[in-house]
């Protein structure tokens, strides 16, 4: 650990990974020093891992704000976006099938990207500034009545760029406006 003595680099890639926070180590510490068990099994380990999966669940929910039952643990990032990106897409496939990104995307994303784009949807892939900022405008302006999903990161992990969340670069809001917006049958952008 001499890395993190005075004078030695800073470490500037949390968006990449992170240092376990003691709090987590002494919660996990049981778990990978023997107390294990297939939480899918109902011999006494399964249950007990099973029982604290359920547990940290709850937990997890309760501090978002969400049920249990919404909650999904996967093993890292890339699971995750795939989860949900092919999943909200497959969701829509019958009634859309454009889906818009961006070109500094994370791998992860892009590839899954490509994936559905070999299943028959298409993708915009949005560009940025000379910053290395999205423009959400410009997403906007890309949405179509075919859009299923805007999958756009809100914090670059190469560049740290944050998109704005002020209400006129906040792309999650505009994307919802725009939804209700083709649900009330305004087709206009109107931003």
């Amino acid at each position: 650990m001499d890395a993190y003595k005075s004078g030695s680099p800073i470490y500037l890639d949390y968006n990449a990974t992170t240092p376990v926070d003691p709090r987590v180590a002494a919660a996990m510490s049981p778990f990978l020093e023997g107390g294990f068990g297939n939480p899918s099994s109902n011999h006494l380990l399964g249950i007990a891992a099973r029982q604290s999966i359920d547990g940290a669940r709850a937990q997890v929910a309760h501090m978002l704000g969400a049920s249990s039952e919404e909650i999904i643990f996967t093993s890292g990032g890339t699971e995750a976006n795939n989860h949900a990106i092919i999943g909200a897409a497959l969701s829509r496939r019958q009634e859309r099938t454009h889906i818009i990104t961006s070109a500094v995307e994370h791998p992860a994303v892009l590839e899954v990207c490509k994936h559905l784009q070999g299943r028959g949807f298409s993708i915009t892939k949005i560009g940025v500034d000379k910053f290395g900022m999205v423009d959400a405008d410009e997403a906007i302006a890309a949405m179509t009545q075919d859009t299923a999903l805007v999958t756009i990161m809100l914090a670059n992990n190469e560049v740290g760029n944050r998109l704005g969340i002020g209400y006129r670069n906040n792309l999650s809001l505009m994307a919802y406006e725009y939804e209700s917006n083709l649900r009330n049958g305004n087709y206009g952008h109107g931003y």
